[in-house]
């Protein structure tokens, strides 16, 4: 997978290819490479991630298992992330 932190908009206007794009509120995306669609990676968007990505569950697992707010909470995405490339 490719993995996206930050910058919606930015991200949204490189996958349109107009230049254009929004912001959702969101800090993790991934895709299943670099010329596919990029999806919210959080709580509340497993069914999106599995759709694009069918072998994630491992993955996702690793997320709903974060407090967001700890103190530590970008640090434990990134992990799950490495854990799920290996």
């Amino acid at each position: 997978i490719v993995y996206y932190e930050n910058g919606q908009a930015y991200l949204t206007a490189l996958e349109n290819k107009k230049g254009d794009g929004y912001y959702e509120g969101w800090f993790f995306f991934v895709s299943k490479d670099m010329d596919s669609h990029i999806v919210q990676l959080g709580k509340g968007t497993k069914n999106k991630v599995k759709k694009e990505i069918p072998n994630a569950e491992p993955l996702l697992d690793c997320i709903e298992e974060i407090r967001n707010g700890e103190n530590d909470w970008i640090l434990k995405y990134r992990a799950c992330v490495e854990q799920f490339q290996q």
